[in-house]
């Protein structure tokens, strides 16, 4: 089972975060702290898989706490809910690879997809480490595979990992494409240096990494313009984008037409 901690001040708060879980059937193994301190004493005692994480709280704040949680766990999912809609919070949570940033009172539906997102990318990792594991002990012991590969060489072995690897990646993009995918945080789903996986990504799909997250995001969009009656600006944010104008220029370049004009031909 996996492991949650739950640090905020407020027992209500804790409460709350506790009646989510128990509410949308997730199975976490739960531990609570009421400041930084116990929780920090719990990090260091207990392997966590999940942060979640008020920002002001005594002893140590949430960022002190999720920095320290890091450094005892680097693969450590965070979350930060806070009172406070705070842009420097918010850029500190986004560099430092947190799941989401969530204001108080929480949003039930946003806290159910921010915990569904973060059961994918832990299951995502464990498919992957199982996988690594597998060729690790192969190429260990060859004689006790299955299989009459005992000839295979470690260069093959690798090429079969980087191609799990991408493929679980590919899942995670065609799940995720609405969501912000910088290389840092994709390479931490994999476990991989941003630097390691541009270059595996591009050897096994003979693409780089942003043209293919870009691909998935415009065919989403043409879906949306043809299927739906959605506005152009809503359709921008579901699939990732931030502002209409680079949004509108990206879908042009890559169809030769703009949204508006998609729709419209689409429609005759």
């Amino acid at each position: 089972m996996y492991k949650m901690l739950i640090a905020d001040d407020e027992q209500t708060e804790r409460d709350v975060i506790l009646f989510l879980l128990k509410k949308y059937n997730f199975d976490f193994d739960v531990f609570q702290a009421s400041n930084g301190k116990d929780a920090n004493e719990i990090l260091n005692s207990t392997p966590i898989d999940v942060l979640f994480t008020d920002i002001q709280m005594p002893f140590y704040n949430g960022m002190e706490l999720a920095q320290q949680a890091r450094k005892i766990n680097p693969a450590v999912e965070i979350v930060f809910f806070s009172g406070h809609d705070d842009f420097e919070y918010v850029k500190t949570a986004l560099s430092m690879r947190a799941i989401n940033y969530i204001l108080k009172p929480v949003n039930q539906e946003e806290f159910k997809k921010s915990i569904s997102d973060i059961m994918d990318v832990i299951k995502i990792k464990e498919e992957i480490k199982s996988e690594y594991t597998k060729q690790h002990v192969f190429l260990k012991y060859p004689n006790q595979n299955s299989y009459d590969e005992n000839e295979i060489s470690s260069q093959e072995n690798s090429d079969v990992s980087h191609k799990h690897a991408v493929r679980l990646l590919e899942k995670y993009i065609h799940e995720h494409y609405m969501e912000e995918l910088s290389l840092d945080k994709l390479a931490g789903v994999v476990f991989l240096s941003p630097k390691y996986l541009s270059s595996i990504f591009i050897q096994v799909t003979g693409t780089n990494l942003n043209k293919y997250i870009k691909n998935v995001r415009m065919e989403k969009a043409k879906e949306l313009l043809t299927k739906t009656n959605m506005k152009i600006s809503d359709i921008c944010q579901k699939v990732g984008y931030s502002y209409v104008s680079y949004f509108c220029k990206s879908f042009q370049e890559h169809f030769g037409t703009t949204p508006e004009k998609y729709r419209q031909d689409g429609a005759k």
